[in-house]
């Protein structure tokens, strides 16, 4: 968020009381710590788009907006921080490889990456899932040992950090 931007008030009207110099500089300032708080931590809630997650087939699933607890990002400089929660999904169908969630923002992963860093629930059972960030703009997500991710109840809890461009 942007600061409050004040000027330096020419305290004796002539304007040749070093106010251009002194209002420049301060000018500045303000533009340096705007540049700095849009790489400094400010999260942003992705807003709800059932486009961004989805299955490999033979699975099912339809998203709501009530199965995303929480999908925000923030960027630190060339650095995507994202936090993505998907619960109380039941997937349908049969068994397939993989849940497919869109990366977030304007930017896009510089390389296709393997993350083992999410809790899930899948087959029955508490398992670490495996991210696999891809340089067209998307992660699966898989469990760590490659078993198919069967129909059934099914949940995700993650946070990765990814390199992007």
């Amino acid at each position: 968020m942007p600061i409050t931007r004040t000027p330096i008030i020419d305290d004796d009207g002539t304007g040749r009381s070093g106010t251009v110099i002194d209002n420049a500089w301060k000018q500045e300032l303000y533009n340096q710590i705007d540049a700095l708080s849009g790489a400094s931590g400010l999260w942003t809630a992705r807003a709800f788009n059932a486009a961004n997650y989805s299955v490999e087939a033979p699975l099912t699933w339809t998203p709501t907006s009530a199965q995303v607890y929480f999908d925000r990002y923030t960027y630190v400089g060339n650095t995507l921080l994202w936090a993505l929660k998907l619960a109380d999904i039941t997937l349908g169908g049969s068994a397939a490889g993989y849940v497919k969630a869109i990366v977030p923002g304007t930017r896009m992963p510089r390389h296709q990456a393997d993350y083992a860093v999410a809790a899930g629930y899948s087959n029955g059972a508490y398992a670490i899932q495996k991210l696999t960030a891809f340089t067209a703009g998307h992660i699966w997500i898989r469990r760590v040992d490659l078993s198919p991710i069967q129909p059934g109840v099914f949940f995700v809890d993650f946070f990765v950090t990814l390199e992007v461009v």
